[in-house]
């Protein structure tokens, strides 16, 4: 697990983890990547969990993949023949890690393949799937939607790596994370690259533990300034185009570049609605003043 600047998260995570049960497992196994936090996260969790392997990066900007990729480096070099990649956002059920590993020997034992295994996660709230694998539908404009926590062991096209346990071998064969995605899509590329490989991706049933769902960036905000929301959509972090355009070509093809487009075009759409609304609202306000 990656973290950065968010202490009490991260030890909820870290909390949630030292307590599973039913499995031969201890906060030994756990590789923590701390990029660059000024709040006290790395020491916190060296002084509550002396046990984790910790590495401290001191960029600051590594986002998500870059931070689960020294880790996943760490584990490989450390012998794990499995990676259990987690966000440190997750309180899972004390239960989650061992009905992982029924499913995957489960899995194995039926089909003599052994699989990604994917646990959802749900709203503390409502107890809505919030993370979790994906299924795939359309060509031209291609739409991925989030598979709600099955009933039985289900395959998806790719997936949230929220909570996935996956071959080491299999990893590394892919050639792990590619290094264009830093943060969003990163793990949906994996997926797929794993998925047209061969390779089942697996979702368990039933949910993992709580994860809220992130809360929407500026480019996912109507009242933001256009040219704000337009270089927030572009920025490393979502929809950077040269990778944009690299994910779009590898996986959708060139029938599915209006993909590409997509989410410059909400971002269009959603400042026209939310400028004719606002000036119907200053009309109406101007006319109940005459």
């Amino acid at each position: 697990m990656t973290a950065h600047n968010r202490r009490d998260t991260t030890l909820r995570c870290l909390r949630s983890l030292a307590a599973q049960t039913e499995v031969d497992w201890s906060p030994n196994h756990i590789v923590l990547v701390d990029d660059g936090s000024n709040d006290g996260t790395a020491d916190a969790a060296r002084e509550e969990f002396p046990g984790i392997t910790l590495s401290r990066q001191d960029s600051g900007d590594l986002l998500w993949a870059g931070g689960m990729a020294i880790g996943a480096q760490i584990a490989i070099e450390n012998g794990a023949d499995s990676l259990w990649m987690v966000n440190d956002d997750i309180e899972f059920d004390t239960d989650a890690l061992a009905r992982m590993l029924r499913t995957r020997d489960s899995w194995l034992a039926t089909h003599n393949k052994n699989p990604w295994v994917i646990g959802s996660t749900r709203s503390p709230t409502d107890g809505s799937t919030t993370y979790g694998g994906w299924s795939r539908q359309g060509r031209v404009i291609v739409r991925v939607h989030l598979i709600p926590a099955p009933e039985t062991p289900t395959l998806c096209a790719t997936t949230s790596f929220n909570s996935i346990l996956i071959p080491t071998d299999r990893f590394r064969a892919l050639g792990g994370f590619d290094r264009h995605f830093p943060h969003l899509r990163a793990d949906h590329d994996l997926g797929y690259r794993a998925t047209k490989a061969g390779d089942d991706l697996v979702v368990i049933p039933g949910h993992i533990g709580t994860c809220e769902p992130n809360s929407p960036s500026v480019w996912q905000r109507p009242p933001e300034p256009f040219g704000e929301r337009l270089r927030d959509m572009q920025s490393r972090k979502w929809y950077p185009p040269a990778a944009s355009l690299r994910y779009t070509v590898r996986h959708y093809g060139v029938i599915g570049l209006a993909s590409f487009l997509r989410p410059h075009l909400l971002i269009l759409t959603s400042h026209l609605q939310h400028r004719l609304i606002t000036r119907r609202r200053s009309r109406a306000r101007q006319g109940g003043r005459r």
